[in-house]
């Protein structure tokens, strides 16, 4: 019987019709069938009318072996579908001739009885199908209903719980939300940049550091964000949370979810960072345990294996030690493709840190097994869903061999398995007389968050003791110009501290406020004359067209530099004697409709993410720039343009409703 390549729909009667007279007669034979008559066309629709009623079904279900129709029921419990590499690593691969020299070197073999998997192909109880790049064995459609029904397979865990460790490492949440809010609040103020399949470069490991208490020294070796492993998988998870986002200009910023984030429940925040570490692109085969794939991974699913091995703890006891030993005596026996749904072990030409091959599945302990441990007592526990347990490898020796593992009280309820722990009490921050503020290990994150971009961080960078920071005229001026204004501080700071805040301190913030924007600095062109009635006949010329203008004094006119260029050639086509030379505003050499098209684009894409709550990179400082660049009828035109293009939007938005 020859092989092919079908869907995983395939049915007895379609399969037959594909087959040669001379493969109908061999099914016919094998099933006790009379043969068809190869000169009618309507031969492969009577054999397979033939084959599929109950009492043939259960006669040839009779001649099967109890392997055979173990087989048979093993791709039944999956649906009628299983992958070829699992089958075939369970009972036997089928022999055919493409896979052999030549015929005389397959007809030596065929000396050897047939494998099980061979017998039910034969047999047309499974038939070969492709699935995406996967090749798979499945049951015929139409052959399914008259066979037993087989229940899915057991996936539950036998698993005996452990005594207790001697060493316990356990989960610290505390420390990873306020490592998480380092990360946020330098990313807020842009001090974080990203090299191109680097991370975060040298300088903005060194920014971190300083605010988790380290030197340079402790980065010696460090040279970006990939060699501090535990920084890269903070990173990677937050941007799988859609917490931080890489902007066009390489730097790591808060998305417009991170207030939600940090006042949702504990529960909550820890569920979107599981998620966040489902999504994210960290590797633990590669970034814990050094193996490499040098081959082809085709079918790798990071996302797909992420989410398996939380489904295999979501079937662990919850607070319950369990030893790793026993954990993958049981993966190993219900679930062990969980990595590799294929059942190829093959392929990836998979290498240790040392260089030592680790293909197939005889190294399952040594990659799925490490890679389970690795993920659950290690990025899992990063987490704060799992501590695990050890035993010191020697009486005097502190380091401790990994030997348990228990999910924490919030992991089970993270996974959906436990009760949600209750919520913790915050406390509240103190602002003192003196304009320090004092934040308490047990604050609200959010409160932790917010004193960050009013105040300056002073001291305290451990998650277990106060931090203090001071609010300054700059660091408020610098929330102001963030768009938060001193009312906005005062009852955001009243309301955190619970009580009413020092008269001076309610004083300065507000003096501190109103005193942003004062100052302004911007560059102009200036018109003079020698008699102040030339300037008056200037204005009301209509060959000039006067853009707006400030008057100094009699004989000074202030106006914008880029209407200059454009009034000192109306002011010479006019006759009047215009001395000196105007240099067109720094800029790109484009037309003055270009710019006008320009800047209506950017306004209206501002405007168009503002009302989706968008995340973009094109802020407020970029438009303000780029307004430099418009003299005062370019900028009339454009917000005009997109006043009318955002009205016309809503409207066709309405009707579709």
């Amino acid at each position: 019987m020859r092989q092919r390549k079908t869907t995983t729909e395939q049915s007895i009667r379609s399969w037959l019709r594909s087959c040669a007279a001379s493969e109908r007669e061999i099914f016919a034979r094998l099933w006790g069938l009379p043969l068809p008559d190869t000169d009618r066309e309507s031969a492969a629709d009577d054999l397979a009318a033939a084959a599929l009623t109950p009492d043939m079904v259960a006669h040839i279900l009779a001649t099967l072996t109890p392997p055979e129709r173990s087989a048979l029921e093993r791709v039944l419990a999956e649906e009628g579908v299983l992958p070829a590499a699992i089958l075939e690593r369970e009972y036997g691969a089928v022999r055919l001739p493409a896979e052999y020299a030549n015929p005389r070197t397959f007809l030596l073999n065929q000396s050897e009885p047939a494998t099980t998997t061979e017998r039910l192909f034969i047999l047309g109880l499974i038939l070969p199908a492709q699935q995406g790049r996967m090749r798979v064995y499945t049951v015929p459609v139409d052959l399914r209903p008259l066979l037993p029904t087989v229940p899915p397979p057991d996936r539950t865990l036998h698993l005996t719980p452990a005594p207790d460790p001697s060493i316990v490492v356990t989960a610290d949440l505390a420390a990873l939300e306020q490592n998480i809010l380092t990360l946020l609040v330098l990313a807020q103020a842009g001090d974080l940049t990203v090299v191109p399949g680097r991370g975060m470069n040298k300088a903005s490991l060194l920014r971190l550091a300083k605010r988790w208490g380290m030197s340079k020294d402790d980065l010696r070796g460090i040279t970006y964000e990939q060699h501090w492993r535990y920084v890269h998988f903070l990173r990677l998870v937050l941007q799988g949370a859609d917490l931080l986002r890489i902007t066009a200009d390489q730097e790591l910023r808060p998305t417009s979810l991170v207030p939600d984030w940090l006042q949702a429940s504990q529960l909550e925040r820890q569920r979107r960072l599981l998620e966040g570490w489902v999504q994210s692109e960290w590797d633990e085969l590669k970034r814990f345990l050094g193996i490499e794939i040098k081959g082809y991974a085709f079918e790798r699913d990071l996302t797909a294996t992420h989410r398996a091995i939380t489904d295999i703890l979501a079937r662990v006891p919850p607070t319950t030690w369990i030893t790793w030993e026993a954990l993958l005596d049981e993966v190993l026996r219900v679930m062990p493709d969980f990595a590799r749904p294929s059942g190829v072990y093959d392929t990836w030409r998979l290498v240790d840190y040392r260089g030592q091959p680790l293909d197939g599945f005889e190294h399952w302990r040594d990659v799925e097994g490490e890679l389970l441990k690795a993920t659950i007592g290690g990025s899992l526990r990063w987490l704060g869903l799992t501590d695990y347990g050890g035993m010191p490898r020697t009486e005097n020796e502190e380091y401790s061999e990994p030997v348990a593992f228990r999910l924490t009280a919030l992991g089970a309820a993270v996974l959906n398995v436990g009760s949600a722990p209750s919520e913790p009490d915050y406390e509240p921050l103190v602002v003192q007389a003196t304009y320090d503020i004092i934040v308490p290990p047990r604050a609200a994150l959010f409160d932790r968050f917010q004193v960050e971009r009013v105040a300056q961080w002073v001291s305290g960078t451990d998650s277990d003791e106060a931090a203090v920071y001071r609010l300054t005229k700059a660091s408020v001026q610098q929330a102001v110009a963030q768009g938060i204004d001193s009312d906005a501080i005062i009852r955001w700071l009243e309301q955190a501290t619970a009580a009413a805040l020092a008269q001076n301190v309610v004083y300065s913030l507000r003096e501190w406020s109103e005193q942003h924007g004062q100052l302004t600095l911007s560059q102009s062109a200036l018109l003079r004359a020698d008699d102040p009635l030339l300037l008056d006949q200037v204005r009301r010329d209509r060959r000039v067209r006067m853009p707006p203008v400030e008057e100094l004094d009699t004989q000074t006119w202030l106006l914008d530099e880029n209407d200059a260029v454009a009034l000192a050639e109306a002011l010479r086509k006019a006759g009047y004697g215009l001395a000196g030379e105007v240099q067109p505003a720094t800029g790109p050499a484009l037309k003055e409709r270009d710019l006008t098209v320009l800047a209506v684009a950017l306004k209206f894409y501002i405007r168009v993410c503002a009302e989706l709550q968008i995340d973009h990179d094109a802020g407020g400082a970029m438009l303000r720039r780029f307004e430099r660049l418009l003299n005062e009828r370019q900028r009339t035109t454009a917000e005009q343009v997109v006043s009318a293009a955002l009205a016309a939007l809503h409207d066709v938005l309405k009707r579709r409703r």
